[in-house]
This record gives structure tokens, C-alpha cells and sequence, in this order.
């Protein structure tokens, strides 16, 4: 008699250790293979090239492209930053109380139709004093940088009073849009116009965003001026995390 029970506790006990271990299994499963769980990280180091990325500008007048003083190139950081490294150099004069000057690049290879939350981490150097008085804005504190993610290529057209407009929704100054969210600005955090690495992230600022038909997604960072005045940038790496939702 203690032999039978002893046999059906010792049954009722495997069967209970079978359901535990199937349970946990289905459940480390989901951990493991749920979209939470898969993330995609590309890093730019622009020490070499330009990565991929293309430089383009927004937000002026037709016609008076000359006054602006758009310039872009691959050099050398500026002292007294390491100069044998070399970054993305972006730079504008802004005339028109609103200068928009980004980087873009198209990511590839992700699931298609898919909603992701886009990380970005944007190393780059600038010379615009802290706290300091500018026409129309502070050269540091009345530029404004923004990360954005979009589906289609980002493009500019002219609007119905000449200017260039991007097509997408970045916001304007100050703040951001459906696209593209605020990171911070471009004060160097020094009392002095001197070349400082900074790094922006947008870790407060959530940003979401779905890939086209084919997994790609465009990804933006620029810069929204409200300074009249000039505002050159060395960008020496952009970190983009791509986690499915």
C-alpha cells in the first residue's frame, strides 16, 4: 500500500516537474526570440569617409545661395582637438533668422513595414561659447540639434516665398516635429570660442519610427538655427540604435 502510493506521489510529482520545465522553456522563448529582444546598431566614425551620409541644407532664400556660406568637407578636426583625426565639417552663415543644416543617410536591411524606436548618439565638435549674447539668438544656445527618422528620403523643394523647405516634419527653432526630435544645442560649455567634442543623445526624447516596403529607413541629424551669424561643426561619429516594437 505505501509502495502504490509512494509510486502515484512519485508520478504526480514528475508530471508537476515536466509542466514547470515546459513552462519555463516557453517562456525563456518568448524572452529570446520576441521583437523586444532584437536591436540593430550601426556606428559612423567619419574618421575615414563620409560613411554614406550626404550634407544638404534647408530653410533659405533662393538665389542668394553665395551669402549663406554653405560648406561641407571631410578634414581634419580643428585644433585644439586632435587634428590627425578627421570628421565631417558642415558650416553655414545664417542670413535669414532660420538656417537648417542636417547629415542623412538611408539604413537598410530591416524588417519591412516595421515599427522601430531609433536611438541616436552624435559625437561632434563645436566653438560656440556658452551663454553667450548673438544676433538674433545665443551662437550656442540658439542652435538647436535634431535627430530624425523617416521612411522616404528626406528632399527640399521651394515653398510659395522661394525658400527651401525640407519635406518632412523636423519642427522649426527651437522645436521639434512629428519626425525628428530635440537633442539639445551646440554650446560648447565654455566661456570662450573654443573647439569642444560634445555628445548629444535623444535618451529623453523617445523617437519612433517605421521602415518602407523594402526595410529601409532614412535617418537625419542637423541643426535648427535661430543665431544670425556663422556656425561650423565637426561631426566625428553618429551611433544609431534600431530596436523593434
Amino acid at each position: 500500500m505505501r509502495t502504490e502510493l509512494y509510486s502515484k506521489k512519485s508520478a504526480v510529482f514528475r508530471l508537476f516537474a515536466c509542466v514547470l520545465l515546459f513552462c519555463l522553456f516557453a517562456t525563456g522563448c518568448r524572452r529570446n526570440d520576441g521583437p523586444a529582444s532584437i536591436e540593430v546598431v550601426q556606428t559612423f566614425d567619419f574618421s575615414d569617409s563620409y560613411q554614406g551620409w550626404s550634407v544638404d541644407f534647408a530653410d533659405y532664400m533662393t538665389g542668394q545661395d553665395e551669402i549663406y556660406e554653405f560648406a561641407q568637407a571631410h578634414t581634419a578636426l580643428p585644433r585644439p582637438l586632435d587634428t590627425t583625426k578627421k570628421a565631417v565639417m558642415v558650416s553655414s552663415h545664417n542670413r535669414s533668422d532660420d538656417m537648417f543644416m542636417f547629415l542623412k543617410r538611408k539604413i537598410t536591411g530591416l524588417r519591412p513595414n516595421q515599427r522601430y524606436g531609433v536611438r541616436f548618439e552624435v559625437t561632434f565638435a563645436s566653438d560656440a561659447p556658452s551663454n553667450w549674447a548673438g544676433i538674433g539668438g545665443a551662437p550656442g544656445e540658439g542652435v538647436t540639434m535634431k535627430v530624425g527618422a523617416v521612411p522616404q528620403e528626406p528632399q527640399k523643394s521651394l515653398d510659395n516665398l522661394n525658400h527651401y523647405r525640407l519635406d518632412i516634419d523636423k519642427g522649426n527653432q527651437s522645436q521639434g516635429g512629428k519626425d525628428a526630435v530635440v537633442v539639445g544645442d551646440v554650446a560648447n560649455g565654455l566661456d570662450q570660442p573654443t573647439y569642444a567634442l560634445l555628445t548629444r543623445t535623444n535618451d529623453q526624447q523617445p523617437l519612433e519610427a517605421t521602415t518602407d516596403g523594402n526595410g529601409n529607413l532614412w535617418v537625419l541629424v542637423g541643426t535648427d538655427s535661430g543665431f544670425e551669424g556663422k556656425t561650423t561643426l565637426y561631426y566625428s561619429n553618429i551611433r544609431v540604435s534600431l530596436r523593434v516594437l
